[in-house]
């Protein structure tokens, strides 16, 4: 089958009616929270995309859509609505305004960029600057209709707008009302996305307020929801369509594929070549392909791939549409793992997979594009998944492919939330020229520690014994320091071409330390050692041309010259 390199456009779907407004312009969320039974007096647009794919035997022809998505402008130019400003926005992304509330601590009202004729901020709606998440969290009950779904989602995304400003506490809160929003009975799209958006805001949040207990299990939670939502809720009744949400760092996808004839399905994440943040999800850098035989580059640059491998037509009798869901996530804020320490503060893109008709799965592959860091290059890998049971990463179904490979290969066995855990080693590069001077310049300093110290043995008769023995002791510390320099160090493990290993083993952490296999210890300890005997040496000496200077006739006490063997060659161990 031929790769194409590109996204199939968006459909915007409509329906029932606007944004509520009190007539003094300020939205009643707080009285529509309060009271559900009056939400039924209102009435609201819910605004949606769905991507179409040709997939099997779908009648639907993405042809002409396709073609008309290169005509259009991605990005909605920043608008005004009602003396609010949103900011350029990506297609498909919820926008909110520039104007916070008076706390300072969220915007005053969001819009999503949707694709009609051009793209244009549609949508808007205002919040109560006096809403809170606990006011939302307390309303929350099982009676709930979808009109207060929709609200509590909403307005949750507009809590959750400023990353920066969220403790521990918002985080948690969060995560429960999207929790709880995600086990409705609801296959709302606005719900869907407004929920999205929410998660997608998480994941800017500072990672350390995911290390609270309390915040860990909300979050095990969700994203074990996520794969029921995802094959429950999101995708509806439309035939073999498709459903995707993206933002900045989040992607939802549904596909509905026939059981008995697609052999595999594709989901890719392209790499972005835009001027724009490398780490913002864009509806173009998303494809899916359907009725694949293996997992193929796309003809585009990659960061992540995942192919899902189906039973061949024929081993399975079932005739009906099977769904197939991914979440990508931007990083593992969410999956905080105690056995890989990330020290550097890299992240990672976790995919998640999951096949509503899980007798039909064949295998799953997997391949990564490592993340270049800066002074690192990688080390090793591990291909993992998440394990609910353990709370964290385990190999357990996955397996490594094609370690030559310059992309990261996976294989398992199963469906659930995949990563690889990439260690790093340092980059050893050297300015030559430097090192020649060093080499050099230690070299001559040897040669001339060396003539001083047959020089101080040769005329020692010409002066007293104990200046002969310090100068001496200066000199030969000094030259034993050149020497270990010079045999020492010189790094074994920057000559060393690293190959990856194809035992699939979890490293502790991301920055690898190769194990020190004794010499180095041995050379810093000596190095260290004679360096101080060096400085104590100097000292000494000084001590005994002060004291000469103080007593000229007699000298230096008779105890000074066995203190100071003492103290330059045995204080120093």
């Amino acid at each position: 089958m031929r790769a194409w390199c590109l996204t199939f456009v968006s459909g915007t779907i409509l329906t029932s009616n606007a944004s509520t407004e009190s007539p003094n312009g300020n939205t009643t969320t707080t009285d529509l929270l309060s009271n559900s039974a009056q939400m039924e007096n209102y009435n609201y647009y819910y605004y949606y995309y769905y991507d179409y794919y040709s997939l099997g035997d779908a009648e639907y022809d993405a042809t002409n859509q396709t073609n008309n998505l290169t005509k259009q402008e991605k990005f909605c130019n920043q608008e005004s609505w009602k003396n609010l400003t949103f900011p350029r926005t990506s297609l498909g992304v919820v926008a909110v305004s520039e104007e916070l509330c008076e706390t300072g601590d969220f915007s005053k009202a969001t819009a999503i960029c949707l694709n009609s004729d051009s793209p244009l901020f549609q949508r808007f709606q205002l919040i109560s600057c006096n809403i809170t998440l606990d006011m939302i969290h307390a309303i929350l009950t099982d009676q709930s209709n979808v009109n207060v779904t929709y609200e509590v989602a909403s307005n949750t995304l507009l809590l959750t707008s400023n990353p920066a400003i969220l403790n521990s506490s918002n985080v948690t809160q969060a995560a429960g009302i999207i929790n709880w929003i995600l086990t409705r009975n609801t296959s709302n799209m606005a719900i869907a996305t407004a929920s999205v958006t929410t998660l997608s805001q998480l994941l800017s949040v500072n990672r350390q307020l995911f290390l609270e207990p309390n915040s860990s299990n909300s979050f095990q939670r969700l994203t074990n929801n996520m794969e029921s939502f995802l094959l429950n809720k999101i995708l509806l009744k439309r035939g073999n369509a498709s459903v995707r949400i993206v933002q900045p760092k989040l992607v939802v996808q549904t596909v509905q594929v026939p059981s008995n004839q697609t052999t595999g399905i594709q989901f890719s994440l392209l790499s972005n070549n835009s001027t724009e943040d490398p780490h913002i999800f864009r509806r173009d850098r998303i494809t899916v392909q359907p009725n694949m035989l293996q997992l193929m580059e796309s003809g585009c640059s990659t960061d992540m791939q995942i192919f899902i491998r189906l039973f061949p037509s024929g081993q399975t009798e079932d005739n009906t549409n099977n769904i197939v869901g991914f979440t990508l996530y931007e990083n593992d804020a969410f999956f905080q793992s105690k056995i890989f320490n990330t020290s550097n503060q890299t992240s990672r893109n976790v995919i998640s997979a999951i096949v509503k008709n899980a007798s039909v799965l064949d295998e799953v592959k997997l391949s990564f594009r490592p993340t270049n860091v800066s002074n690192l290059v990688l080390n090793d890998f591990a291909c993992v998944s998440w394990d609910y049971d353990l709370k964290d990463w385990t190999t357990r179904g996955c397996f490594k492919g094609n370690i030559s490979s310059e992309n990261l290969l996976c294989h398992c066995n199963h469906t659930t939330n995949f990563a690889v855990l990439v260690s790093y080693r340092q980059d050893y590069k050297y300015a030559e020229a430097l090192s020649i001077i060093s080499t050099v310049g230690c070299v001559i300093s040897i040669f001339g520690l060396g003539f001083t110290i047959i020089y101080q043995i040769i005329t020692r008769k010409s002066r007293s014994f104990s200046p002969t023995v310090m100068l001496v002791s200066i000199c030969v510390s000094m030259m034993i320091f050149y020497i270990l320099f010079l045999l020492g160090t010189e790094n074994p493990n920057a000559n060393i071409n690293h190959v990856k290993s194809q035992e699939n083993i979890i490293p502790s952490s991301d920055l690898h330390q190769n194990p020190d296999e004794g010499p180095c210890t041995i050379f810093t300890a000596l190095m260290q050692y004679f360096l101080l005997a060096t400085f104590t040496w100097n000292t000494l000496y000084g001590a005994h041309i002060f004291l000469v200077m103080k007593y000229p006739l007699s000298g230096p006490p008779s105890w000074f010259f066995p203190f100071s063997l003492v103290m330059g060659w045995v204080s120093d161990l």
